[in-house]
C-alpha cells in the first residue's frame, strides 16, 4: 500500500516545485534553508520514482524524513528564541509572543490561539523526533503530511495564497508522503505471517531435504529415492 502515497508524494512535489518557481521568479523571498529543503526533496523524488533499486528508494525516503524532522525541530526552537532574536536573519519568530500572534492571524476570531499554538508545537516536536529516528515511518509520514496540509490551509486563510510558499509547504507535504512510502531496503523481503519472520526468498536446508513418511505401524520411513535416469 506504499504505492498510492508514493504517487501522491511525487504529485505534490511536482506541483509544489512549479508553484515555488513562480513564487521565487516573481520576487518571493528565497531562504537558504527552504531552498535546500526544496532541492533535496526534488532529487529524492527523482530517485524514488524508479522502481528497480529499492535500496535507493529507501535511502532517499530516509534522508527526506530526516531533513523534514530537523525542519520541524528547528521551527520549534525558533519560536523559543533558540535560533536568534526576532528580526534576525533566518528567524521567523524569535520568541513565543511573535509565534502566538502569527498563529492568531491564521485562525477565526473565536478560535483560541494559545491552544492551537501549544498543540502545533507539541505535534511538531513529536513528529520531528520520530522522523529523525525513522520510527513508525508510514504513520509518521502520513501524520506529518496531514499537519502540513492543515498549516497550508490556515496560512491561506489568514495571510493569502502565497504565504505557504514562503516555507515551501506544498513541497514539504510531498516530502512527508515520500517519507511514508520509502518501502523496505530489499525487494526479496516477502510479507510475513503473524508471528513469523519475513522470508528472504532463499530455500532453507530443511526445505531442501526430502521429507520423511510414516508407515502403517507409526514408524518413520525414509522417502523413496528418485529413479536414476536411463543411459
Amino acid at each position: 500500500m506504499d504505492r498510492p502515497r508514493l504517487i501522491g508524494g511525487l504529485g505534490w512535489v511536482a506541483i509544489g516545485l512549479a508553484l515555488q518557481a513562480v513564487y521565487w521568479l516573481t520576487g518571493g523571498p528565497a531562504g537558504a534553508v527552504t531552498a535546500a529543503l526544496v532541492t533535496v526533496t526534488a532529487i529524492a523524488a527523482l530517485l524514488m520514482a524508479q522502481r528497480r533499486r529499492p535500496q535507493i528508494r529507501w535511502w532517499a525516503g530516509r534522508i527526506v524524513a530526516g531533513l523534514l524532522g530537523a525542519d520541524f525541530l528547528a521551527a520549534v526552537a525558533d519560536r523559543f528564541g533558540l535560533l536568534g532574536a526576532p528580526g534576525a536573519p533566518g528567524v521567523s519568530w524569535g520568541d513565543w509572543d511573535h509565534f502566538l500572534r502569527y498563529t492568531d492571524g491564521m485562525l477565526p476570531a473565536w478560535a483560541p490561539a494559545a491552544v492551537a499554538a501549544i498543540a502545533a508545537t507539541a505535534a511538531e516536536l513529536a513528529l520531528g523526533a520520530l522522523l529523525l529516528a525513522g520510527a513508525w515511518w508510514r504513520w509518521t509520514g502520513k501524520l506529518a503530511a496531514g499537519l502540513l496540509t492543515t498549516y497550508g490551509v490556515a496560512m491561506i486563510y489568514g495571510y493569502g495564497w502565497t504565504s505557504p510558499l514562503q516555507y515551501a509547504v506544498p513541497v514539504l507535504i510531498g516530502a512527508a508522503l515520500l517519507a511514508s512510502a520509502r518501502g523496505g531496503r530489499s525487494a526479496n523481503r516477502l510479507p510475513s505471517r503473524a508471528g513469523e519472520p519475513a522470508s528472504s526468498g532463499r530455500r532453507t536446508r530443511a526445505a531442501a531435504r526430502p521429507t520423511a513418511q510414516q508407515n502403517g505401524n507409526g514408524r518413520v520411513a525414509a522417502a523413496p529415492a528418485r529413479p536414476s535416469p536411463r543411459n
